[in-house]
């Protein structure tokens, strides 16, 4: 038995030892090849590199000059300097225009976020007077049957509360269903005018 648990204790031993020097040698490879990978330097573009491009200078137009001197002359505007503005305006403009789709989108979600609250605002406030009706029912209901003299004396009186109790709540909750269907159509305008309510 003793012999058997040496073998075995050598064999794990050795298995313990084969899978290290694996995984040293695998870490070896691994440095080795990281080595090799040179980082690619990276390349510095000069005014030299890029190609200069002339554009023909524009004749002046009646409505580009200025007026320099006192006596009227006029000198040409310069064109490189209005294109740099044009690009300038360019960008700025598409910066106001990206300012404004945002400014748009938070308004439409503004105006869809308070309508749909409007709406379940209206569904929850339904739902509490269903709620006060049905528990003052149960409060008149365990008074009535409390006394049985109530019910000999008040039993007509009785009949017409229960029918009046059951047409309002009958009219509220056709009233619940008319709310919750708005509300449900003003999720769904909402969803299509793109404006995000949740």
């Amino acid at each position: 038995m003793g012999k058997k648990c040496k073998i075995m204790f050598c064999i794990a031993m050795t298995l313990a030892l084969a899978g290290m020097a694996s995984a040293q040698s695998l870490g070896d490879v691994a440095r080795k090849e990281r080595t090799k990978q040179k980082p690619q330097a990276a390349r510095t573009y000069t005014n030299e590199d890029i190609p200069s491009v002339t554009l023909p200078a524009e004749e002046p137009k009646t409505g580009d000059t200025k007026a320099d001197s006192k006596d009227g002359s006029a000198a040409p505007a310069d064109a490189n300097a209005a294109d740099a503005k044009d690009a300038s305006k360019t960008g700025a403009e598409k910066r106001e225009a990206e300012k404004t789709d945002a400014d748009k989108k938070a308004a439409l979600n503004a105006q869809w976020k308070s309508k749909v609250a409007s709406e379940k605002a209206n569904v929850a406030s339904i739902e509490r007077e269903i709620n006060l009706m049905q528990r003052e029912e149960r409060l008149r209901v365990a008074v009535y049957y409390s006394d049985a003299g109530n019910r000999l004396r008040d039993n007509k009186d009785w009949a017409d509360q229960e029918k009046k109790y059951q047409d309002d709540l009958a009219s509220r909750q056709k009233d619940l269903a008319a709310a919750n269907a708005k509300l449900d159509a003003a999720r769904e305008a909402a969803r299509k005018a793109g404006a995000s309510i949740d």
